[in-house]
């Protein structure tokens, strides 16, 4: 036998048959009794049972027992139609909730077709930024090299003519100490030519005084 106690709801036509089934079939269950159809409706309405039993005995074929078949078979009819109107709501419902979901999926979709198409060109505007800034970088670095290739050109050239100015002014200075030596040297002829002149010129003068002297004799 089963642990599980089931929920069982009793129609009670008859209350001595009833009794014996609570303390017989059902001992081990939850047994809830009505005594009205509004009762048996309001029950199965607001609550879940898992066995439903409207009669254990039909009592014998009369104008009251075609009336109690009449009203189960109605109630029965009452319950099929709202349980079909319950389910169309349902289905309704389910099939609104489908739409929405359908509706909600494709939004979805659109929307992440739509970030993946902006991060497909975020991607290449991306890659275009680096290729641009590489190619830039690369220009720069060319631009520095050529810079700094004339800059130690110039510096080289600049450091040459340094060494060309040193070494024409040393030249300079030589040639210019060598015409001071020759310019002392001509000016000390120059007075010796002088100084030779003088005596020349004062052996000249006492020559001639002799000279006028010895004629002057004769």
């Amino acid at each position: 036998m089963s642990d599980k106690r089931h929920k069982i709801l009793i129609f009670d036509y008859n209350s001595d048959v009833t009794s014996a089934a609570k303390e017989t079939l059902f001992k081990d269950d939850d047994v809830f009794l009505v005594k009205t159809l509004e009762e048996l409706r309001d029950k199965t309405d607001n609550d879940h049972f898992d066995i439903i039993i409207t009669g254990y005995l039909i009592p014998e074929l009369s104008d009251n027992t075609h009336v109690y078949l009449e009203n189960i078979q109605k109630y029965l009819d009452e319950a099929l139609v709202n349980v079909q109107e319950k389910k169309s709501e349902a289905d309704k419902a389910l099939l609104k909730s489908n739409e929405i979901n359908t509706n909600l999926f494709n939004l979805l979709e659109e929307t992440v077709r739509k970030l993946e198409i902006e991060k497909a060109d975020l991607k290449k505007q991306i890659e275009y930024q680096k290729q641009e800034t590489d190619i830039a970088y690369k220009e720069n670095e060319r631009f520095k090299e050529t810079v700094l290739k004339e800059k130690n050109e110039v510096e080289l050239k600049f450091k040459n003519l340094e060494q060309e100015h040193k070494k024409a002014m040393e030249q300079l200075t030589l040639k210019i100490k060598s015409m001071e030596a020759e310019l002392q040297n001509a000016l000390a002829i120059a007075d010796k030519a002088i100084a030779d002149k003088s005596v020349a010129e004062k052996k000249l003068t006492k020559f001639q005084e002799q000279w006028e002297n010895f004629v002057k004799g004769k």
